[in-house]
């Protein structure tokens, strides 16, 4: 995916037990494969094929 430095001012388009949102990136890990995502007051780690940036 290749976010680095100020990764938390990214917005990705995700979506939760089939709700749709967008969020901001909190951390990689895990070989840059898990990504850890904040929105509306929840946030849980997605593997990172299944996010997009948001435009």
């Amino acid at each position: 995916m290749g976010i680095k430095p100020h990764q938390n001012q990214v917005s990705l388009d995700i979506e939760y037990h089939g709700i749709k949102s967008i969020g901001k990136i909190v951390r990689i890990y895990n070989n840059e494969e898990t990504i850890n995502v904040i929105w509306d007051g929840k946030q849980t780690a997605f593997y990172y094929k299944n996010v997009e940036l948001a435009e």
